[in-house]
C-alpha cells in the first residue's frame, strides 16, 4: 500500500461512523487504483486551506475525490452542457469542480454538493443560486430587471439558455415535460438535443 493509499485508509477508518455503509473501502480502493493520479489531484484540490471552514474536511475530500474520479471512469462530461472531457482536461483547467449550491450562499463543501463542470459553465453560473437560475428560466424579465443590469444582451441570452440546462437538472420529470410540452418518450432525446444545441451555439463544439 503506497503512502497516499495508507493516508486515505486512515481517514476512512477514523471516520467510518460518519460514512454511509454503502460507501465501502473496497470501492474507494478500486476507484483509486484505476485512476490514482486523478484521484490524488481531486483530493488535493478539495482539501486546500480555502475549505478549512468545512467540518470533517478530509473525509469530505476523500468522498469528493472518489465520486469525481468514478464519474470520470464512467462518463466524463460536464454536468450541465454535456461537453465530453479528455483525461488531460482534469489537469489543465478545463474541468472545474463546482459547488452546485454556491458556498457563498448556503452551500457546503461536501460530495453531495460537488459536480464536475466545464470551465465555461462554471464561470457563467458563478455564484447564482438555484432559485436565481430557476427565476431566469421562468421569468427572465423579472430577474434582469433587478440584476445583471450592466450585462450585454448576449450575456443575458446565454444565461437564459444556461438556465434551461439547469432547469433540466433540477426539475422533476413531469414539470420538465410540461414546460417543454413533450412526452416521457421524448424526454431523453430532448435533453440531449438541448445540451448539444447549447454547445453549438455558445461553445462552437
Amino acid at each position: 500500500m503506497n503512502q497516499f493509499l495508507t493516508k486515505i485508509f486512515e481517514i476512512y477508518n477514523q471516520s467510518r461512523s460518519k460514512i454511509n455503509p454503502a460507501w465501502n473501502w473496497e470501492g474507494i480502493k478500486n476507484t483509486y487504483e484505476r485512476e490514482s493520479e486523478l484521484f490524488e489531484n481531486i483530493f488535493q484540490r478539495s482539501s486546500t486551506n480555502r475549505y478549512n471552514f468545512q467540518k470533517d474536511l478530509l473525509i469530505n475530500s476523500l468522498w469528493i475525490a472518489s465520486n469525481v474520479t468514478d464519474s470520470y471512469l464512467k462518463r466524463p462530461n460536464c454536468y450541465y452542457c454535456g461537453l465530453m472531457f479528455e483525461r488531460a482536461d482534469y489537469f489543465n483547467g478545463i474541468v472545474h469542480i463546482d459547488h452546485f449550491n454556491p458556498i457563498s450562499k448556503t452551500g457546503i463543501h461536501s460530495a453531495g454538493n460537488i459536480i464536475p463542470t466545464c470551465k465555461d459553465c462554471n464561470l457563467l453560473k458563478s455564484n447564482l443560486s438555484d432559485d436565481e437560475l430557476l427565476t431566469i428560466f421562468r421569468t427572465p424579465e423579472k430577474f434582469f430587471s433587478v440584476k445583471y443590469l450592466k450585462s450585454t444582451e448576449t450575456k443575458k441570452e446565454k444565461l437564459k439558455d444556461f438556465s434551461a440546462l439547469f432547469f433540466q437538472r433540477s426539475a422533476g420529470g413531469e414539470e420538465y415535460r410540461n414546460a417543454f410540452k413533450i412526452t416521457i418518450y421524448d424526454q431523453r432525446k430532448h435533453q440531449d438535443d438541448m445540451k448539444a444545441n447549447y454547445r453549438i451555439k455558445w461553445q462552437n463544439d
